[in-house]
């Protein structure tokens, strides 16, 4: 196969897609479903960035040579045709750090990580959790802010933190600020633009009006695999600054956030898909596949939105 020439780009911004990861009837990774998503993302124009295998493509649920497999699947189909951001958050520093040196061998373009999982770390922790990785991997690295409440404490990446390693090394490229703490994102995106260079401020899910209003540059998205006109016509408008315009589709966008986050955001996605034609399996255990009434309501809900019926998965 011939190896298109990689678009490397001079500034990080837009919608970053997340493929999730297809299990087939016996609980293994199916490689096949998981290429179809990479060309839906092209074919459609949904995602200007990919990033795998993210916490809902189901990472934390994938053995060490799954993760492996499926993040070689997605560079090796993608064939260059998007940047692909490899997601690397692991328990330990260590971990991630072999993650990393996995992604750069593989021909990945960049890396996101996030704080190390169950410890909550201290700042002097997380510093130097991000230190060794930037001084192992010569790779664009997107640090990754979670909620207080997805590590059962409050632990997260000080503002002053960010703008300190962003001033000492260039390869730090921007972050995924994921708290949905508006005076939080608002502090990271101030004092990042004080930097010489490009520093982008990527928000977590598509939160966009409130977010690129204040600097931030797009979105992780976990929508434009269902909803792919909506999200990018979305971000169009907010990154001509058009906010009054682009509010009624956040308005439907949030309710759309809110209703698929009443179940596993994951398993209400491939639920969904499975209505649309593409079969990505279960969910893997703890969570659970969607019930009938569960599938029931959802699609009850999405008519009162006006988004139902969804075109078919092409």
């Amino acid at each position: 196969m011939e190896i298109k020439q990689k678009m490397k780009p001079t500034e990080w911004k837009g919608i970053v897609g997340i493929p999730l990861t297809p299990f087939n009837s016996a609980n293994e990774f199916d490689p096949g479903p998981l290429r179809e998503q990479v060309d839906f993302f092209i074919r459609r124009k949904a995602a200007d960035v990919l990033a795998y295998p993210m916490h809902v493509s189901e990472a934390l649920e994938m053995s060490e040579a799954e993760r492996k497999k499926a993040l070689e699947t997605v560079i090796d189909h993608n064939n260059g045709r998007l940047p692909v951001i490899a997601h690397v958050s692991a328990p330990g520093t260590d971990n991630a750090v072999a993650f990393a040196r996995h992604a750069r061998d593989a021909g990945a373009d960049a890396i996101v990580c996030t704080i190390p999982y169950n410890w909550g770390p201290t700042p002097a922790g997380i510093k130097a959790h991000y230190e060794r990785l930037l001084n192992t991997v010569d790779l664009p690295l997107f640090m990754y802010n979670p909620a207080g409440s997805y590590y059962g404490s409050q632990a997260q990446i000080s503002p002053q933190v960010i703008f300190e390693l962003a001033s000492q090394y260039q390869h730090l490229a921007g972050i995924k600020e994921a708290s949905w703490n508006t005076e939080y994102f608002v502090d990271v995106a101030r004092r990042t633009s004080m930097l010489p260079r490009k520093f982008a401020v990527f928000g977590g899910i598509e939160h966009l009006v409130q977010t690129m209003c204040v600097g931030g540059i797009g979105s992780f998205s976990v929508l434009n695999l269902l909803f792919p006109d909506l999200v990018r016509r979305l971000y169009e408008l907010c990154e001509k600054g058009a906010f009054l315009e682009a509010r009624p589709l956040q308005y439907q966008v949030s309710e759309l956030l809110i209703t698929i986050k009443r179940y596993k955001m994951h398993a209400a996605v491939k639920a969904l898909l499975e209505m649309q034609g593409l079969r990505l399996g279960n969910p893997r255990q703890p969570n659970l596949p969607l019930g009938p009434g569960e599938k029931q309501a959802l699609v009850a809900t999405l008519k009162e939105i006006g988004v139902w019926p969804l075109d078919p998965w092409s």
